[in-house]
């Protein structure tokens, strides 16, 4: 038999190889093709449906000013609503909003809630008198900020504590008590900074139970506020960008990250410089965020809550069901620095809705269920009706659960 040379076989075999790695090729096109093809067929025939929405509007009721375990105030559209706990009565009260104009933020404060419309108006409603009233029109914002006329960008934001109510009108901000009148006792935050620093330093200082913290900016030529938040507890009132305060046991903690970024960083009261948070530092969560609701501590350690979306998410702080990959629950240790990922939802069909005292919450197949993290022993807590909609919240001793008529229940876990 004669033999066939060792180059020839070299060539032959390059040629199947070639061959080989072209049928595999068109096979996975075609493969991509019908996936694609599968995919828009059932997209087509999902296009009616509506998207699914859970809202985790907390993680604890440590976040939520008010730690009244009588009653349960929140804003829904254009309607006030009152739950009481012990009674499960819901009461309704419509708000003064005219017709084209949007709210577009609110801020409970004791039995009042403030909210701000679309054409720069802020009006007041006392849930106690049932009184819903104007307490600033676009003249008196510009007033406040001595604008000639509203900027045609104006952005208007308001907030408050116990003392105080925060109105940031685009990167000015103002203090008023909560007894005072917004009209004539607005106190520039700057003006509270007795020294001047130009050198793009941050400057602290202490007023009225709050941390506020400024940047001189050498482009715009004047001075950002950065945070402002309550010395008590660390609950911020205004951050810049995704910069948040907590406190763990007595020390202070700001926590900051860019969007987009593997850059989560946490700076500890007393630190020389911010630290990297290295579960965190990975691709999987550059495009999450890092909430100031969603962050709580236990035995001087912060728990945080991330939620990791899809590359398309359109909001990315709280993305529906389509838009999210999973829920992720984070730990770190401030003050050692030791950080990890607590718990990772499966997929985006479960959610992390709460987590306090070593105990995770979980929403999942219309349950809600009590998991211990060191033993893993559940507890279903309640089972809801299917929807497509529901918030969840905390305030004092309740977790709350929103649906679109309201309330649907308030369930006391401590």
């Amino acid at each position: 038999m004669k033999r066939v040379p060792e180059k020839t076989i070299i060539r032959i075999a390059a040629k199947i190889t070639g061959i080989a790695a072209v049928i595999l090729g068109l096979a996975i096109i075609l493969t991509n093709f019908l996936q694609s093809m599968v995919f828009n067929f059932f997209s087509g025939l999902n296009s009616d449906r509506e998207e699914e929405n859970y809202v985790v509007k907390r993680l604890s009721a440590e976040s939520n000013s008010r730690g009244d375990d009588e009653k349960y105030i929140f804003r829904q559209g254009k309607k006030i609503l009152c739950y009481t706990f012990k009674t499960e009565e819901l009461t309704e009260c419509d708000i003064s909003k005219p017709e084209g104009e949007r709210i577009t933020c609110d801020a409970i404060v004791g039995d009042q809630v403030y909210y701000v419309l679309s054409n720069h108006i802020v009006r007041r409603f006392d849930c106690k008198r049932q009184i819903d009233k104007e307490v600033l029109s676009e003249e008196d914002l510009c007033n406040i900020c001595s604008f000639e006329h509203w900027p045609e960008s104006g952005y208007l934001f308001i907030t408050g504590s116990e003392k105080v109510l925060l109105l940031v009108i685009n990167d000015r901000a103002f203090i008023c008590p909560v007894d005072g009148d917004l009209k004539t006792d607005c106190i520039g935050v700057n003006t509270l900074f007795s020294e001047e620093d130009k050198t793009g330093g941050e400057q602290v200082i202490r007023y009225r139970g709050m941390r506020i913290g400024r940047r001189y900016d050498v482009k715009k030529e004047r001075y950002q506020i950065i945070d402002i938040w309550e010395e008590k507890d660390g609950r911020p009132l205004f951050s810049y960008n995704e910069r948040y305060t907590i406190k763990a046991e007595k020390i202070q903690v700001i926590m900051d990250h860019t969007w987009g970024y593997c850059n989560y960083t946490y700076q500890a009261e007393g630190m020389p410089k911010e630290q990297e948070i290295r579960c965190l530092n990975v691709t999987a969560y550059k495009d999450s965020h890092i909430q100031g609701n969603k962050l709580t501590t236990e035995s001087g350690d912060i728990i945080g809550l991330v939620h990791v979306p899809r590359e398309s998410c359109y909001d990315s702080f709280d993305p529906s069901q389509d838009d999210l990959k999973y829920d992720a629950l984070f730990r770190l240790n401030p003050q050692t620095g030791e950080n990890s990922i607590l718990y990772i939802t499966e997929n985006n069909r479960t959610r992390i809705i709460g987590y306090q005292d070593g105990v995770i919450y979980l929403f999942q197949d219309f349950k809600i269920y009590s998991s211990i993290m060191e033993s893993g022993e559940e507890q279903l807590i309640a089972e809801l009706p299917e929807d497509t909609y529901y918030e969840f919240d905390w305030q004092g001793d309740y977790l709350i659960v929103i649906c679109r008529d309201g309330i649907y229940g308030a369930y006391k876990v401590r």
